[in-house]
């Protein structure tokens, strides 16, 4: 019976143990989350097709009750220079994370997982417990610092600002809005999460960012200068914050691991990689990392063979939509060229942003 803990609670860590569980229900696994049960939070995130296929595969009950609580679009709406450009066949679907979690959390623990809430972990801790500790601690990770110290770590920072909202409305689509201000560009990725809410991503360029003083001031501030920049999209709603702190506003930083793994230790999740936000491409990463992870184990062999299979596994899968997440993220540094383009054509060079080309 192999011994695993899992350093954070987050998604990847959660589906990785009901898929380990799954796969070979004798595993013990402990799962160490810093947080309480109760710090359960977050707004909507993306459900792509292809994670939501692997789920459904790997274990149909926790798939059936993440579908009950999703919801669906089958358009883009993408706004310029007073203009509206709708696409449509564009199916999505997204939930809260806390939804999410709370699904994957339930299903865990009846599989026979433990988890330890408010107990924070190092792999120092628990080495010497453990056959196996996985890194899913997610963007700051500890984990990834540790195994970091034998391979580089590849880091991309996007020029821009970005800040993770949620507004009290759901749109019936994704939403693109794109503003001109007096003091440069700023912009919106949308989509709902629930009956009534939807998340709300404004990104803005540095000069946008300073011009207004963002991130100067209380957050409230911030948030009303928000509603009043995109008042014809929100209407009556108002935006909200997971905090009032004005470090809410922050960079993205594009990370790859040149390894995954080391002696017994391995990384998964926003812990091994992250992929910008605007191909909606984190949480699909996070749950095939998991399913990747144990399957690999499942095949056999010691340890370190079963580590490297899962990391040659995912090298060139992950790497395929880092590289689209890439062209997303330098397109939308560049965003100031492709202002004075009129609708269409900026359309066009939006869609085609994660191909690295315009049109």
């Amino acid at each position: 019976m192999m011994q695993i803990a899992c350093i954070g609670g987050g998604v990847a860590a959660l589906y990785f143990a009901i898929a380990m569980q799954r796969r070979q229900p004798a595993a013990a696994i402990d799962i160490f989350e810093r947080d309480s049960a109760e710090r359960n939070s977050g707004w909507g995130i993306i459900l792509r097709e292809p994670m939501l296929a692997a789920m459904q595969r790997m274990d149909e009950a926790s798939h059936a009750a993440i579908l009950a609580r999703a919801v669906s679009w089958d358009q883009i709406e993408i706004r310029h220079k007073g203009g509206i450009k709708l696409l449509s066949n564009q199916f999505g679907r997204s939930t809260g994370r806390h939804a999410l979690v709370e699904v994957l959390r339930a299903r865990a623990v009846e599989l026979g997982c433990r988890i330890h809430y408010a107990s924070p972990a190092s792999a120092t801790d628990l080495a010497g417990s453990y056959q196996l500790l996985v890194g899913s601690d997610g963007i700051k990770s500890g984990c990834r610092e540790q195994i970091g110290a034998d391979a580089p770590i590849a880091r991309v920072q996007s020029a821009n600002r970005f800040i993770w909202l949620g507004c009290g409305k759901a749109f019936d689509r994704m939403v693109f809005d794109f503003q001109q201000t007096t003091h440069g560009p700023v912009w919106v990725h949308a989509y709902p999460f629930s009956a009534g809410q939807s998340t709300f991503v404004v990104e803005c360029t540095q000069q946008t960012f300073d011009g207004f003083g963002f991130g100067r001031r209380a957050l409230s501030s911030d948030l009303a200068r928000l509603e009043e920049i995109f008042a014809n999209l929100l209407g009556e709603a108002k935006l909200a914050s997971l905090s009032d702190a004005p470090h809410e506003w922050r960079q993205f930083e594009q990370i790859r691991c040149d390894s995954l793994h080391r002696e017994q230790m391995v990384l998964i999740g926003d812990a091994a990689h992250t992929a910008h936000f605007s191909i909606g491409s984190g949480t699909r990463l996070a749950v095939e990392d998991a399913i990747a992870l144990a399957d690999s184990l499942h095949q056999g062999g010691a340890l370190p063979e079963a580590l490297a299979r899962y990391q040659r596994q995912r090298s060139e899968a992950v790497g395929s939509i880092q590289q689209q997440a890439l062209h997303s993220m330098q397109w939308f540094d560049r965003i100031v060229e492709h202002y004075s383009l009129p609708l269409a054509a900026f359309s066009r060079a939006f869609l085609f942003r994660s191909l690295g080309q315009a049109a």
